[in-house]
């Protein structure tokens, strides 16, 4: 068996370089291999050179490694979003400066890539790709992608492609062919942790093995260097933090879902704002102000709210005639337990959220309705949205034990300020029931915030309705009036036509799955509002969410608006 190490990347970072080498021979490796881009990132390049030669590292050309040799005016890294190569002018302009001749006139010499027969086993080592020095091999591309590219491999598909270029490492077998995208030694892999990858490759008999190595080394002092080369602080943010500030737009939507920044700031609408509470400032290093940072992620913004919509049951004791999600007392069976809520609770406030939804279907038809708030307001400020026409009997009392709970809010619904326009689409009888309810709940001293869905019946009653529930005591930043949407059993009625691609997401869990929005909660009525089914933790659902919108966007590069179905 032969054992090789195989890195690319190194940006300048003699600190990861040094670190990398003696892991490798430390592990074994006979022979070490460097996939290029020696410079850029940062701060001294020249400092590489000397650890390469004296090493014995067998190195090719990456496209920074082209451009510092012949003098380019960019770095020809295939970035295609302005910002990005902005911010790839500043590190080329920085490194070509900074770059000696001689080591500039040695990048000359290497070669472009390197077909090599080990144990018998035929490897390709190239930079980007056989098709291009700058071509992006992402885990995110299909085989059929990918074997477009080992097509291009001259001598026939290898057993072993091996690249760099994206600084994210990845290893998949399509056919009979190792595909090992090795990373970056340079910068971290984007997520979250400073250690940087490199690839240890066994060969035998014919065939190979790969290992992804993660390796820790003095990221301060590579930090330190490049904060006295006065180099931009988003670069030295992602050493610090590992999460990358810059070059985003060029990464697919799943690989930049994974991290924790994923678009530019100047790309948002011009009021856009983080969330207060939902995670933003915890990874400002020392002296980093987060609203400085060039980037932002979508979790915890106006584009993807950190509030999450929790449908504890879908039976309903109304079967209103616009219901987006076809709640009625005949409607199919769908509820969570009083663990489940509990559960999904304490993830969402580990994971960013700041509010919770409680909705169905109607939440007080739960025979553990009572249980399922509490356990939700202990952990995070908690809305429920009721019809408020169940507020009697056991229930009644079961409301006083609520009454002066911290983080609980009733959200209900009247859609008119007279049982003669309210009764229309909810039922003869329900606007007077529902009205007591809410009273019932004011007298209580529980916040309450009314709703009210525009349809041709009401619209033009909004001023006498808001006048009502002044005299109940519900505020008028507590009332919102919410159109109607084409969903469930409004389909086909004149309502708002949404879709995902339409709507900023609203991450929504019921027994069936998560979805993109409480109003396509409903499996039957919205398949395309479905993220997966059945459990999911929440970090990976938000990330899907995310990577989504980022599909979304990318279509036509508009955002989405919001839809609000809270008060």
């Amino acid at each position: 068996m032969q054992r090789i190490a195989v890195f690319g990347g190194v940006y300048a970072n003699p600190f990861a370089l040094r670190a990398v080498l003696e892991d490798a021979r430390a592990e074994g490796a006979g022979e070490l291999y460097c996939l290029g881009d020696l410079g850029g990132f940062g701060a001294d390049c020249d400092a590489v050179w000397p650890l390469l030669t004296g090493a014995g590292v067998q190195c090719i050309a990456g496209n920074y490694d082209v451009a510092i040799g012949r003098g380019d005016p960019d770095c020809g890294c295939g970035y295609t979003s302005a910002r990005d190569n902005e911010f790839a002018q500043v590190m080329y302009d920085h490194t070509l400066a900074g770059t000696s001749a001689d080591f500039a006139a040695w990048m000359t010499t290497l070669p472009a890539e390197l077909r090599l027969t080990r144990e018998g086993c035929d490897l390709h080592l190239v930079h980007g790709s056989p098709i291009e020095i700058n071509d992006f091999l992402w885990e995110s591309l299909d085989d059929d992608e990918l074997r477009r590219r080992l097509d291009h491999s001259g001598a026939g598909r290898p057993d072993v492609l091996l690249c760099t270029h994206t600084g994210l490492h990845w290893q998949r077998v399509v056919d009979r062919t190792l595909v090992v995208n090795v990373g970056a030694i340079g910068r971290p892999a984007n997520d979250g942790g400073r250690a940087v990858w490199y690839a240890l490759i066994d060969l035998h008999d014919g065939g190979a093995t790969a290992e992804l190595r993660a390796v820790e080394y003095d990221w301060e002092a590579q930090a330190a260097s490049m904060r006295a080369a006065r180099l931009p602080e988003p670069f030295v943010e992602t050493i610090e933090t590992g999460w990358w500030t810059t070059c985003l737009e060029i990464m697919p939507p799943r690989e930049r879902s994974r991290g924790r920044f994923q678009v530019y700031r100047e790309s948002m609408p011009s009021d856009f704002a983080p969330v207060a509470g939902a995670g933003w400032g915890e990874l400002d290093p020392a002296g980093a102000a987060g609203d400085e940072r060039p980037v932002t992620g979508l979790f915890g913004t106006p584009l993807f709210p950190p509030r999450l919509w929790i449908y504890t049951n879908f039976h309903c004791n109304l079967a209103c005639d616009y219901c987006v999600v076809a709640s009625s007392p005949a409607a199919r069976r769908r509820s969570l337990s009083v663990t489940r809520v509990a559960e999904l609770a304490d993830e969402a406030r580990g994971e960013g959220f700041t509010e919770l939804y409680l909705t169905g279907g109607e939440p007080l038809v739960h025979p553990d309705a009572l249980a399922i708030i509490e356990a939700a307001c202990d952990r995070l400020a908690t809305v429920v949205l009721t019809n408020a026409m169940l507020f009697t009997g056991r229930r009644r009392a079961e409301l006083e034990r609520l009454a002066g709970r911290e983080n609980l809010v009733f959200q209900s619904s009247l859609d008119g300020s007279s049982p003669g326009i309210h009764d229309v689409v909810r039922g003869p009888g329900s606007w007077e029931r529902a009205l007591a309810g809410i009273a019932y709940a004011r007298g209580l001293g529980l916040p309450v915030r009314v709703a009210m869905t525009e349809t041709t019946h009401n619209r033009d009653d909004v001023p006498r309705l808001r006048a009502l529930l002044a005299d109940l005591g519900v505020a008028a930043e507590d009332f919102a009036v919410r159109p109607l949407v084409a969903r469930g059993f409004a389909a086909g009625q004149d309502g708002v036509v949404v879709s995902p691609a339409t709507m900023v997401p609203e991450l929504t869990v019921t027994a069936d799955g998560l979805h993109w929005h409480p109003v396509g909660a409903d499996l039957a009525t919205s398949p395309d509002f479905l993220i997966a089914r059945g459990a999911l933790p929440l970090a990976e659902a938000k990330r899907r969410v995310v990577e989504r919108f980022l599909v979304f966007r990318q279509d036509d590069g508009t955002l989405p608006a919001a839809f609000a179905c809270a008060v």
